[in-house]
């Protein structure tokens, strides 16, 4: 027979004080949220009389928070992010033509539940950037994966494992396990046949897995064909991407951040 992987003990050693009997089988049971609060709490508790009910409910909830707070912690260091930003700190007066309400019904992350897909085009600098990072995090927020990716970067990953099947198995597989994907700057780049592939069959298994895609452009869709190598391989994936109505294309149309600021242009927003 073979022996089992964990070792892990969860008998509670004799001996011990009470308190560091609560301790050890909290610390076993990994409920850390409760292993460091729980001596506080509970002489606090005590002073003010209240149940063991109120006790424990209390306890619960900082147990909730606690795991909530490092899964957020973990999906946000996931996501690679290149910078933060909140869905509450975007200026929606510097560009009035935004629907403020749309964003914030898309902030609200239904449109992954129903697998649908969202395009931003705009030109540099309208805030295209800030908005779909901070519907990245309000995705994690509600603890989605996301995954963000420029897709400069992108191209340069495939062509880095171009010449290992298995690498280029493990790179689709391990963007199609998100909920959410971002990809920044779809802008018609020359790709190589492979890369163009790729992109093609990454975005057709999105599709057919229902996971939703954020893409943001400072081009127009009939610019894209070049990405996927040809015209049909173009039309094919685009209608997936727009099909069902499943999508939402918002046109940024304002003036740029960074020329009002005087920023660099190559600065992201």
């Amino acid at each position: 027979m073979s022996k089992s992987k964990s070792n892990q003990s969860y008998i509670i050693p004799d001996g011990l004080k009470q308190k560091e009997k609560i301790d050890v089988g909290l610390k076993l049971l990994k409920l850390e949220g409760m292993r460091f609060s729980f001596d506080a709490l509970a002489r606090d508790y005590i002073k003010q009389q209240k149940t063991s009910y109120d006790f424990l409910e209390s306890l619960t909830e900082i147990e909730c928070s606690w795991k909530h707070d490092n899964r957020v912690e973990y999906l946000i260091k996931n996501a690679r992010f290149p910078f933060i930003r909140s869905i509450y700190d975007f200026d929606f007066d510097f560009q009035p033509n935004i629907n403020k309400q749309q964003i914030m019904e898309l902030a609200s992350c239904r449109f992954i539940e129903r697998g649908e897909n969202i395009i931003f085009l705009g030109k540099s600098g309208v805030g295209k950037t800030h908005l779909i990072i901070s519907l990245g995090m309000e995705a994690i927020d509600k603890l989605y994966s996301v995954r963000y990716l420029h897709i400069g970067d992108l191209i340069e990953s495939i062509n880095r494992t171009t010449n290992n099947g298995d690498d280029l198995y493990k790179l689709l597989k391990n963007l199609l396990r998100f909920r959410l994907l971002i990809l920044d700057e779809m802008n018609p780049y020359n790709v190589s046949p492979e890369s163009s592939k790729f992109l093609f069959k990454l975005l057709w298994e999105r599709h057919e897995q229902r996971r939703s895609t954020i893409f943001a452009s400072n081009h127009d869709l009939k610019e894209w064909v070049v990405l996927f190598g040809s015209k049909n391989r173009a039309e094919a994936v685009m209608d997936r991407i727009l099909t069902r109505q499943m999508y939402e294309i918002i046109t940024i149309e304002g003036p740029s951040h960074r020329a009002e600021r005087g920023e660099n242009s190559l600065k992201l927003l």
